[in-house]
């Protein structure tokens, strides 16, 4: 897969793209050992985390005209909104990775493309955050994110 493009969406409203993402999931496994034995004999599933770490241009949560304030908030007006904006987050951001997908060919212009939903991150809390400013470039943001559940999805 080349050139992905992932959108951050909240409540279906694209708000920001990113230049970059890393998605990262994790099992925990118990050991399980016998009495009198050094190696394991079972490594059971204990539990799952996820996490995303993306680079993003800025994020903007005015287009949600007033729908929600969800992410890390920062046009609050006061330390007390802005904690109340994360403290009562219950669904979190979805950020959707999209890739390029050609379609027929258009004459002697070449190639159309579109783009079609690679996978989705659902339920994603931000957990941190920071900037640059660098001089004759142009600033971005990090951020990263847990998650809820597993991104499940099909390669065509």
């Amino acid at each position: 897969m080349t050139a992905p493009l992932a959108i951050i969406q909240i409540n279906g409203v694209t708000v920001g793209k990113m230049k970059n993402i890393r998605v990262s999931e994790s099992l925990q496994r118990g050991r399980v050992v016998g009495i009198g034995s050094l190696t394991p004999s079972e490594l059971p599933a204990l539990g799952w985390t996820g996490t995303l770490s993306c680079s993003s241009y800025n994020i903007d949560f005015k287009k949600l005209l007033n729908v929600s304030s969800q992410g890390m908030y920062r046009e609050a007006g006061s330390v007390e909104a802005w904690a109340n904006s994360i403290l009562l987050q219950e669904a979190g951001l979805e950020i959707s990775i999209l890739r390029k997908k050609k379609q027929a060919a258009l004459g002697v212009a070449g190639t159309s493309s579109k783009f079609e939903t690679f996978a989705k991150v659902g339920a994603a809390f931000a957990t941190r955050e920071n900037f640059d400013i660098q001089e004759g470039q142009i600033s971005g943001r990090d951020t990263e994110f847990e998650y809820l559940e597993p991104i499940l999805y099909t390669i065509a």
